[in-house]
């Protein structure tokens, strides 16, 4: 049987770790030995990292990954020629080629692509930089920055945590939750017999979090490892004044999200505005606590306040005038308490405003006793633990816009 081999030439390298290629149509290939040196600059993939690829065909499109130390350059007389390791269907199992210069059945590969393959880009390439009035903060630095990974030198709980809190980070993005570079949640690691929170460089993007930029301090908020970014950051200590004071006066919460969004900041705005008995949803939230509004919080003074207000029992938090606050035992938790909560408030908007605008109209609301059940009920429906299960399926979600390119993030939540 004839053997082709598969030639994947790139451009030159923006260093961001994302670049485009193509590779002839198999049709055309010519025999192995008569493959000709490319004239754009050959780039080794880091190993592992997923890049997609679309296979054109006459009739629809197919999208498989190439995956591994992906491309790499052979020995020998073949330096210039990079060659895939393997390759599968989204939803079909992996392949690897075992070969060691990647040489595919000629018959395989027309199967795979009837006219060409393309990595796709992640981002869009640009012929010259732009110009940042800080260059220290402009995309290719910071970027490089992001495209490290520095995970392994954490333990694998910590690892986990990371993870999680990135990929909750980015899913606030793409629920557009977030305050331009503002707002932060945090999670609890515990290392030893040490203590330590994680939180979000101060001057990152929502969506440019990754699991080892995140910044790792003490319950004071001092630096104790500054993630991948290093000193570039820091962290934003206001913002930290509300989720340390939780972190101090409750060793059962891991994890505290604090956002601003505006359904929710509006009730915020109402006193004792959060209506638990208005719908099915809002029961799910149980009792919230409310602290008065001090301003933007940068006293530490205020800490104390916030920690009577909040009690040894509640977990949800409304900050008046302000915003909300979730607590967790878990990550999953905490967040899966904050998409509720969202809802809940833009339900409770919607009915009050349907109601105004109704001369006869009356809210109904649920005996409290009903909401409680609700509660129980909604709190008891996984074994894994309040929100853990459905965090995983948004962590799912997460890696599925990234493979198809559906989503602007450049480094992968996971990195």
């Amino acid at each position: 049987m004839k053997k082709l081999a598969v030639l994947v030439s790139f451009v030159e390298s923006r260093g961001d770790g994302f670049q485009r290629a193509c590779c002839s149509d198999p049709n055309q290939v010519e025999e192995e030995s008569s493959i000709k040196r490319s004239e754009s600059v050959l780039f080794k993939v880091q190993w592992k990292k997923m890049m997609n690829v679309t296979i054109d065909e006459s009739v629809r499109n197919v999208r498989k990954e190439i995956v591994g130390s992906t491309m790499k350059t052979s020995n020998q007389n073949k330096n210039d020629d990079a060659f895939i390791l393997g390759m599968r269907d989204v939803d079909g199992e992996f392949v690897w080629f075992e070969d060691e210069e990647m040489i595919l059945d000629a018959d395989l590969l027309s199967n795979l692509c009837k006219r060409s393959l393309i990595i796709s880009q992640k981002m869009p390439q640009k012929t010259r930089p732009t110009l940042f009035a800080f260059p220290k903060y402009s995309t290719e630095n910071v970027s490089k920055l992001l495209s490290v990974s520095h995970l392994d030198q954490y333990s694998l709980e910590e690892q986990l945590v990371r993870t999680e809190l990135a990929a909750c980070y980015r899913l606030f993005d793409l629920f557009g939750w977030t305050d331009t570079i503002y707002g932060h949640l945090t999670a609890r690691v515990v290392n030893g017999d040490k203590e330590h929170f994680l939180i979000n460089p101060f001057g990152l993007h929502y969506s440019e979090i990754t699991a080892s930029s995140l910044v790792k301090v003490d319950i004071n908020g001092e630096i104790v490892d500054p993630g991948s970014t290093g000193d570039l950051f820091g962290i934003n200590r206001a913002g930290y004044v509300i989720h340390s004071a939780v972190h101090e006066a409750r060793d059962d919460i891991s994890c505290v999200m604090h956002m601003h969004y505006a359904p929710c900041a509006g009730l915020s705005c109402i006193e004792n505005g959060f209506l638990k008995t208005l719908s099915q949803t809002s029961s799910i939230i149980g009792d919230v606590a409310y602290h008065k509004s001090e301003g933007i919080a940068v006293n530490a003074e205020e800490r104390k306040r916030l920690q009577q207000d909040l009690g040894s029992k509640k977990k949800i938090l409304v900050l008046e005038n302000h915003g909300v606050v979730t607590c967790g035992e878990s990550v999953g938790e905490a967040f899966l308490s904050m998409f509720i909560l969202a809802e809940a408030c833009k339900i409770q908007s919607e009915a009050v405003c349907m109601n105004n605008g109704m001369p006869n109209g009356k809210m109904i609301q649920v005996d409290e006793s009903i909401a409680d059940k609700s509660f129980d009920i909604a709190h008891g429906f996984t074994k894994e633990g309040f929100g853990r299960k459905e965090l995983c399926t948004y962590m799912r979600y997460l890696d599925y816009l990234f493979e198809s390119g559906k989503t602007s993030c450049i480094p992968h939540y996971r990195t």
